[in-house]
């Protein structure tokens, strides 16, 4: 490529720019020709808005969704090569961040539709240029999810898109299978506890029972997401946050006001429930797949915030000298005494949630699930249930938080990322959606296992990853079934 550059105000432009501008341009053009005037582009539209109607008038929709999927792959694998040229540099991590800015650009603009979608990548890079210009580059993603979680919460359908309410769909959970749970027989629940409890007896390396320690604290992260995703329908794809808020909040009360652990564990609960709930509310009218949009803007925001309030957070430098589990003056080092405290919050917290499910508020949440629309025609408040199962979630995710903080002594804005929340769904799914055992057991396995046979630890993403597409594909009710 020519290395000219021309000046433009205040910038420059040159032949990459412009070969980068042109390309964008006519693949657009293209793909705007294909679905507005070409009758495979008509059934894409058709299969998009009503796929049981589309289907019944003859269209083939797996055939749309397997060219939907290509035509998609194909524009991606020629961004990745533009992005490419123009960074003189690639990496495996640049992919996820680049699809988040990408919902971003689609959601401003208006899911579906070609020209909203420029608009709003062009939108979106002028408000990260000229804030990043203002306030420092920390600042960049801020304002992009900043941005996503006003357009969702006041313009859901994009600004090219006008202000009506989001489309109706099925069901509120997009990944909920109908199906019976698995009965488990009433002796395997105790006889799994003494069975659990007994392992460091057994067991005598720290390294293996602290990865299983590890483990019921993923498990009581896979509890608090097992509520919101399969009791109440809300997918939550930012569920890491709540896990930074109660770390964070344990950690500054323990070290700031020198409460004691054993009331800071719970107290950061508490703060997480509240904060959480507070975060989520304004996107309660969402519906779909929209719910699980918002909620992943508001983990990136949360994260962004730890990273830019250094008065409070210590921003990018994290938390150091967090004390450890305590009782009193007692301190908990020996990973056998970490196990035990861990395995007894996770089953404290599993036998509550179960008396929850089991009660009206249970049964109100499984009703507004499978069916939002007769749920209200009945009197049910959706927001009201959602704020309560957003707070007992943020609870349990802020206890998990709390004692992850305290066991490893050390937080940072990058403790509790976006994977962990992706992780988390993996778990759920795999379980059963809504299913408590299952959750538990699902954590157990994905966090334990890998762990303990090392050598797969590198591959840890990729087990994780094929394990949610095969689940999704042969049994999307999980191993145990959807409660």
């Amino acid at each position: 490529m020519p290395d000219w550059r021309f000046e433009i105000g205040g910038g420059s432009i040159g032949a990459l720019d412009l070969l980068i501008a042109g390309i964008g341009l006519a693949s657009t053009a293209v793909l705007f020709g294909f679905l507005r005037f070409s009758k495979l582009g008509w059934a894409v539209r058709a299969t998009a808005q009503d796929r049981d109607a589309a289907q019944q008038m003859g269209v083939d929709v797996d055939t749309v969704d397997r060219t939907v999927f290509a035509v998609a792959s194909a524009l991606g694998g020629l961004s990745g090569l533009l992005v490419g040229m123009y960074y003189n540099n690639i990496s495996p991590a640049m992919s996820f961040q680049a699809t988040l800015k990408g919902v971003v650009a689609v959601v401003i603009g208006g899911v579906g539709n070609v020209p909203g979608a420029i608009f709003g990548s062009v939108f979106l890079g002028l408000v990260e240029s000229y804030g990043i210009a203002l306030f420092g580059t920390s600042y960049r993603n801020l304002f992009a999810f900043v941005i996503l979680i006003l357009v969702l919460v006041f313009w859901p359908n994009g600004l090219f898109g006008g202000r009506g309410t989001t489309p109706p769909e099925p069901m509120t959970g997009t990944f909920i299978a109908p199906s019976r749970p698995v009965v488990l027989p009433p002796w395997l629940g105790p006889a799994l506890i003494a069975a659990s409890a007994a392992l460091p007896f057994v067991i005598t390396s720290p390294y293996i029972i602290q990865t299983l320690s590890n483990a019921w604290l993923y498990g009581m992260l896979a509890l608090s997401l097992t509520l919101v995703a399969g009791t109440a329908g809300q997918i939550s794809l930012g569920h890491a946050a709540l896990l930074a808020i109660g770390g964070y909040a344990s950690a500054l009360l323990a070290l700031d006001l020198g409460v004691p652990v054993l009331v800071s564990i719970p107290a950061a609960g508490v703060v997480t429930a509240v904060i959480g709930m507070l975060l989520v509310y304004p996107a309660f009218g969402l519906r779909g797949h929209y719910i699980a949009i918002a909620t992943l803007g508001i983990g990136e925001i949360v994260s962004l915030v730890i990273l830019n309030w250094e008065s409070l957070t210590r921003g990018p430098i994290g938390i150091s000298g967090i004390p450890p589990l305590a009782v009193g003056s007692h301190q908990f080092y020996s990973a056998a005494d970490v196990y035990w405290i861990t395995l007894a919050i996770v089953i404290a917290l599993a036998l509550i949630q179960r008396r929850l499910l089991s009660s009206h508020i249970g049964r109100t949440l499984r009703a507004m699930r499978d069916d939002d629309v007769a749920a209200r025609a009945y009197g049910i408040s959706p927001n009201r249930y959602k704020a309560l199962a957003f707070g007992f979630s943020g609870f349990v995710a802020g206890i998990s938080g709390a004692v992850t903080a305290h066991l490893y002594s050390y937080l940072n804005f990058e403790t509790f990322t976006s994977q962990i929340s992706v992780l988390a769904l993996t778990m759920v799914i795999l379980g059963g959606m809504g299913n408590v055992f299952g959750a538990v057991v699902a954590a157990a396995a994905l966090v334990g296992l890998p762990e303990i046979f090392r050598v797969a630890a590198d591959y840890r993403m990729l087990i994780y990853g094929l394990a949610l597409l095969l689940l999704i594909r042969f049994r999307p009710q999980g191993l145990f079934g959807t409660v």
